[in-house]
């Protein structure tokens, strides 16, 4: 099925859909801050679920094809792919006024912040399994998720989407 100019955008809010399926299943549920974005915003106010647009690539097409073979995918098809990050985050233990921060606190946000990485984790293999995007995409992929160092007072994770999207029908260039 050809996409259209919004097909990017609608997947992208389809992953944040099933990114917020997932927290709902954890102790810190689903952040009142919950978006779609158009790049990697700034990690400074949380919590939050944020998706946003990372890159738009292609893939080879060519049977063994090589680094060098990318000017031939005329030949053999192009291969869109759309890369998103999805990013969760919880607050980050505040220091106490001596510079030391309370473990307590540090093992609270553990425990918020592994439930939001492994549920995201295992909802997104579920969603794939379940062909949740299947008519908005194929060959969907939920790549490596990092952790987020702290930074504007957040932790979390950011998890890598990848997806194939069929290209927009266009008219022929002259």
């Amino acid at each position: 099925m050809p996409s259209t100019v919004t097909s990017f955008y609608d997947l992208a809010q389809e992953v944040l859909t099933v990114a917020r399926t997932c927290l709902a299943t954890t102790s810190g549920g689903v952040p009142d801050l919950s978006y779609v974005s158009p790049a990697t915003p700034a990690f400074d106010c949380c919590p939050a679920l944020i998706v946003s647009g990372a890159a738009l690539s292609e893939e080879s097409t060519a049977p063994q094809a090589t680094a060098i073979d990318s000017g031939r995918k005329a030949s053999y098809g192009r291969v869109n792919l759309a890369t998103m990050w999805v990013t969760a985050l919880r607050c980050a233990p505040e220091m106490n006024a001596d510079g030391s921060v309370s473990i307590v606190e540090v093992e609270r946000a553990a425990y918020e912040v592994l439930q939001d990485g492994w549920a995201l984790w295992c909802g997104f293999y579920h969603a794939i399994l379940n062909n949740t995007f299947e008519g908005k995409c194929s060959d969907v992929h939920f790549d490596i998720g990092r952790a987020v160092t702290e930074q504007g007072g957040c932790v979390g994770w950011t998890f890598v989407f990848r997806s194939l999207l069929e290209g927009i029908p266009l008219p022929e260039v002259v």
